[in-house]
């Protein structure tokens, strides 16, 4: 592979995508001879999609889907599970591959028929009809994909979406991420000061650039010249990068680590940094800024 100079992926599984009359998407990579398979739901809304008045609904959700549900994946011997970010919010079930059509009605039943009781509201301001709406907006079928790994079979779960999604509404794509404004990066500062904390952790961040940008990996490669450095690692001054380099000869700092958060349209990308005091800070600052600079020059070396 090395003296012929590409990378082979012998064995990799085929990724097959069917998209359904309703705009319903159905992944999946089937790995031969496997006998289990985690199948989940991909939903292109997360804390993101809220609005003031819905404000924690997407992470609330994730929280009550479960209710209810936990003997009868255990009775498979299965394993659910969900997670919320910015974009997206993801319920998944693991299992054994018999037990998919079981593990595609349980996430449909999920999303489709949670009863959402009165008593189901935040303490504050969440309201149930907050939850229904919240719901309403941006579950629909063309922001959602049936993704599924291992022991799977995409005709038939495309077969088993049909029968459990295929009656989910369309939204024509009104409230996608990607349908709205750009939003505008506008720099600030903050500082939240406290004289007995015996460290200093501070964030330095510029606009990043959006999945979806061709300057997208260009700005991973970046984040991996800029790499990460930790004391508590034993590492020595001939570290592969400039700033981990100087920042062991010099002491400067407890350590720090280059950060690429991308989103649909824009992102953040920075460093974040724990010192002891403050005068270190301000060295690691103006460091940091100026192999920044060198990147951008552009200051890359061939070694690089």
């Amino acid at each position: 592979v090395a003296r012929n100079g590409y990378a082979s992926f012998v064995g990799t599984p085929q990724t097959r995508v069917t998209t359904l009359e309703n705009g319903f998407t159905v992944a999946t990579e089937a790995i031969p001879h496997a006998e289990t398979s985690t199948v989940g739901v991909w939903i292109d809304a997360g804390s993101r999609a809220e609005t003031e008045q819905d404000n924690g609904a997407a992470h609330f959700l994730e929280h009550m889907a479960f209710k209810g549900l936990e003997m009868e994946v255990e009775d498979m011997g299965g394993h659910l599970n969900a997670y919320t970010s910015r974009e997206q919010t993801v319920y998944y079930a693991k299992s054994f591959k018999h037990d998919v059509p079981r593990a595609v009605d349980i996430l449909s039943d999920i999303l489709q028929n949670s009863l959402l009781e009165e008593g189901a509201e935040n303490i504050k301001s969440l309201k149930r009809t907050d939850l229904l709406g919240y719901i309403k907006k941006n579950y629909t079928a063309d922001r959602m994909v049936l993704a599924a790994a291992g022991g799977v079979d995409h005709d038939l779960l495309v077969h088993y979406a049909r029968g459990t999604f295929g009656n989910l509404r369309n939204g024509h794509g009104a409230h996608r991420l990607d349908a709205s404004p750009a939003p505008t990066f506008t720099g600030s500062e903050l500082r939240v000061t406290d004289d007995a904390a015996p460290q200093t952790h501070f964030a330095l961040a510029v606009e990043g650039v959006g999945w979806s940008s061709s300057d997208y990996y260009p700005m991973l490669v970046m984040q991996t010249m800029i790499g990460s450095w930790d004391r508590t690692f034993g590492v020595t001054e001939h570290e592969r990068d400039r700033l981990s380099n100087v920042s062991a000869r010099r002491n400067l700092c407890k350590s720090y680590m280059a950060f690429n958060t991308a989103y649909t349209d824009t992102g953040l990308f920075g460093m974040y940094v724990i010192t002891e005091n403050t005068k270190d800070m301000t060295e690691v600052v103006e460091l940091s800024l100026k192999e920044w600079a060198r990147l951008a020059a552009p200051g890359i070396s061939k070694i690089e």
